[in-house]
């Protein structure tokens, strides 16, 4: 005869599984916030969300609520970030872990223990899975993404009734697209004048310019330019250039470049007469800042190599003043347009002052 125990033990099933599901969710909710990243910022505020960017001036934190939020770094007081990232550092040190800045101490936490890096200072970042700055910064200049437009226009109006009825009308336009070693610039242009009904001036110019940087200060350079001049009696003046260039400087404060090359020009007047000719092409351009103004001077001069006395020199300097914190802008300048061999019953030299009010985009 044998004798079996049999124990049996019975369980509410829906009540405990019910607990267990929320305690599963309070728990993926709270290691979430955990891994959140979080930029204390003074006056109290917090920010979480996760950290896509540091560098040595801002960080930048997005947010379910706001997207991408940028901050500066001297307005955060307290900072961690959860997920492992790479950082270069000012002394040259690249180090892979998760940064906590707290109480102005900031460490990096790494496989090998923590660093203390409050003396130094973080110059980039970029996640453990993303390729590093340098690579895409080389990927970005192949693919042309860093190269930027710029826009400028500038119009000035001025008027005169009395013993003398005179209107004077005129701007400019420019566009600008720059990379870290070319730049291309569209830009066009014009005035028109009458005194006492009578037309004193009209004139159009437009064209192209681009330059390319190679080995250091150098670069080669090709512009074409059309102009037009009622009083000058010139339908039509074409100059096409090409040659190399040299900066002397080339910085954000100050850039001062020379230019000698080869330039084909091509002349026609209402009178019918027309010129061609082969000669060289010669310039200098400056541009310095001064405090928060900018002072910007270019001068080109094309003598025909058949007659080195038969050229035109232009020459234009301006004074940007700004207006405000936004991108207005005033522009005082002189501009001179001299022709060695002007059409009979003109003038040699065109001397123009200007006062425009600037927009830059």
């Amino acid at each position: 005869m044998s004798m079996g125990i049999s124990t049996e033990f019975t369980f509410p099933m829906g009540h405990y599984t019910m607990k267990y599901a929320a305690f599963a969710i309070l728990f993926t909710l709270a290691a979430g916030n955990l891994r959140a990243d979080t930029v204390a910022i003074k006056g109290g505020s917090m920010l979480t969300g996760t950290i896509v960017a540091v560098d040595d001036t801002t960080v930048q934190i997005d947010t379910s609520f706001a997207g991408v939020i940028t901050v500066k770094r001297d307005q955060i007081i307290d900072l961690s970030i959860s997920e492992l990232r790479y950082y270069t550092l000012q002394s040259g040190s690249t180090l892979l872990g998760r940064v906590r800045k707290s109480g102005g101490r900031t460490v990096i936490t790494t496989d090998n223990g923590q660093l203390d890096i409050t003396e130094d200072v973080i110059t980039g970042s970029w996640g453990k899975d993303e390729e590093s700055l340098q690579v895409q910064a080389l990927k970005a200049k192949m693919s042309g993404l860093d190269r930027t437009w710029k826009y400028d226009i500038a119009a000035d109006l001025a008027g005169k009734t009395g013993n003398t009825d005179r209107l004077s009308t005129g701007g400019t336009i420019s566009a600008t697209l720059k990379g870290p070693n070319d730049k291309l610039n569209f830009y066009a242009g014009g005035n028109r004048a009458r005194e006492n009904d009578v037309l004193s001036n009209k004139e159009a110019y437009g064209g192209i310019d681009y330059e390319q940087t190679f080995a250091g200060k150098n670069s080669w350079y090709t512009r074409a330019r059309l102009e037009y001049d009622a009083i000058e009696l010139l339908d039509l003046r074409t100059t096409v250039a090409v040659g190399w260039g040299y900066y002397f400087f080339n910085n954000p404060e100050r850039e001062f470049r020379g230019r000698l090359g080869l330039q084909f020009q091509h002349e026609a007047f209402t009178t019918g007469r027309s010129e061609s000719s082969p000669g060289l092409d010669a310039g200098v351009f400056h541009r310095i800042e001064l405090g928060k103004t900018t002072l910007t001077s270019e001068i080109t001069i094309t003598p025909a190599f058949e007659d080195f006395g038969r050229y035109q020199f232009n020459h234009e300097t301006s004074w940007n003043i700004p207006l405000s914190e936004e991108n207005w802008s005033l522009r005082l300048g002189v501009r001179n347009d001299y022709n060695s061999m002007p059409t009979p019953s003109t003038e040699r030299l065109d001397t123009s002052y200007f006062a425009k009010l600037a927009l830059s985009l």
